[in-house]
């Protein structure tokens, strides 16, 4: 997708906002693909209609070949993203070289996510439901009427294609959702890979993605260190962790499941000892029977 980078002026950058973007291996989880308008937002005034949020889109995972030392990663596995952002009131002054805010037209505003926002991802993979992981910046809501149920400070929903979350947004707000395609397992298990959920493209960190013959595990390769969330009605009964390109028996980590949401978190962290490099990916095997 090319080079990432920020606009702020020197001296005014938000340690914060920065690591939400870079790893601290300095790799950054970026989409596959440059961000595009959704559909609902492309021919209308998202400055100065007073009603319209800006929605922009992208795929992660295209670019990501399959593994032959993980044994052949399935990357039609795509994680789609969406930012909605409330720009009301704003406009580029010529004059000054920046963009300025129109107090008078400073509203708050609504709209849907979904996963047909993102274009191509419905097609892909066969999916018929879709994890959203929703995260909003300071003042946004994230779904109503018990729509989406909250965890370790995101917002999560399950969905068909038909139906998305409801996002609420003041002036200057924005947020940001994961969408992920439900995988399902042998018996009753599904499972969605939805990423590192403190970054802000979530997606970002999942590189591939394997069911197990059998149908009983996946295995996500994945960007780290952090907290790699993933979606599942039911936890499964062991969560392995490894380097990929380290000993192939993972240690056993005690993973997070959130009964309420379905939300699981994995810490992916170093071994004790270990020198990481930019180049580390970490195997995550979820193992459901």
């Amino acid at each position: 997708a090319g080079t990432a980078y920020v606009s702020d002026a020197p001296g005014a950058h938000s340690a914060e906002v920065l690591a939400r973007c870079v790893l601290p291996s300095g790799r950054v989880p970026c989409a596959s693909q440059p961000a595009l308008p959704c559909r609902d937002c492309l021919l209308r005034d998202t400055a100065r209609d007073g009603a319209t949020a800006l929605k922009v889109y992208s795929l992660n995972g295209a670019a990501s070949a399959p593994s032959a030392a993980e044994g052949g990663d399935d990357d039609s596995y795509r994680v789609g993203v969406v930012g909605a952002f409330n720009v009301q009131g704003s406009s580029w002054d010529v004059s000054t070289r920046r963009y300025v805010r129109d107090e008078g037209k400073l509203v708050t505003v609504r709209t849907t996510v979904c996963p047909g926002d993102v274009e191509g991802l419905v097609s892909v993979g066969g999916a018929t439901h879709w994890a959203l992981m929703a995260r909003g910046g300071a003042g946004a809501t994230i779904g109503d009427g018990g729509e989406a149920a909250s965890g370790a400070g995101v917002a999560l929903s399950i969905v068909d294609a038909t139906r998305g979350v409801n996002v609420r947004l003041p002036p200057g707000a924005f947020a940001v959702v994961a969408i992920a395609p439900v995988l399902q397992l042998a018996g009753d298990a599904r499972v969605a890979l939805l990423g590192l959920g403190a970054m802000y493209n979530a997606g970002g960190a999942v590189v591939g993605a394997r069911v197990s013959r059998d149908g009983r595990a996946v295995s996500a390769r994945a960007l780290g260190p952090g907290e790699f969330c993933a979606w599942c009605e039911q936890p499964p009964v062991e969560v392995l962790v490894r380097l990929s390109g380290g000993s192939p028996a993972g240690r056993r980590v005690d993973a997070s499941h959130d009964a309420g949401s379905g939300l699981l978190t994995v810490p992916l962290a170093l071994p004790e000892g270990a020198r990481g490099d930019p180049s580390d990916e970490f195997v995550v095997d979820l193992v459901f029977g």
